[in-house]
Order: structure tokens, then sequence, then C-alpha cells
């Protein structure tokens, strides 16, 4: 995990079948990285819980919430 950003990320997410080796996946990315990745937009600047769809991505959407609810 040289570089990664939050439009990686979201490809990983909605492209990935398996919730267990998602949440290894993003678990296994160092915290501080994870939470600056996952508060930030994609680079197109949209938010990335407008384009994941809570039924399909949950798990995905749960990390950005956790991330994003924490006091700056």
């Amino acid at each position: 995990m040289d570089h990664l950003d939050l439009d990686t990320l979201i490809a990983q997410i909605t492209s990935s079948n398996n919730p267990r080796e998602l949440n290894n996946y993003l678990r296994n990315i160092p915290n501080d990285t994870r939470e600056v990745v996952l508060a930030s937009t994609l680079s197109s600047g949209q938010d990335p819980l407008g384009i994941l769809d809570v039924r399909v991505n949950t798990l995905g959407v749960l990390y950005i919430l956790c991330v994003q609810s924490r006091p700056k």
C-alpha cells in the first residue's frame, strides 16, 4: 500500500464480493492513513457516501461513517 487514495479504496469496496476479505483489507491499512483517506472526498470532489449503495457496500459505508463522525 505505497499510495492509497479514496478513489482506489472505493474501487476496492465496490468490487469486493467477500466482506471478510474486505474487512481484513480495511483493517490492515494503518489507522492514521485510513482515517485521512476515508475522511476525504473523491478526486471528482464527490462525497463517497453519495456513490456507495448502503445495501451492497455496507461495510465500506460503516468504515466511512465511523471516521466522519469523529470530532476533528
